[in-house]
């Protein structure tokens, strides 16, 4: 998908959420700049993941074997 202008809102929403996963991924006394190539991998493969679900290209998955914990939990009578 390429439109002719740039969005202001989803470049601010980018560094946004590049900044919080810098964030998440940096180790304790280092400086966030070190997870910066982790973060964009993680923030391009998120939005790979959105427009492929939103494509249909990601269905819902199929269920094999029992059903998780939490289901089971939650089924209770």
């Amino acid at each position: 998908m390429c439109g002719q202008r740039e969005s202001v809102i989803f470049q601010n929403l980018a560094l946004s959420l590049i900044t919080e996963i810098e964030a998440v991924l940096t180790p304790p006394g280092r400086p966030a700049a070190d997870a910066g190539p982790g973060a964009r991998v993680v923030y391009f493969a998120h939005l790979g993941l959105l427009m492929a679900f939103a494509d249909g290209a990601l269905g819902e998955p199929r269920r094999e074997g029992p059903a998780p914990r939490s289901d089971r939990i939650r089924d209770r009578p």
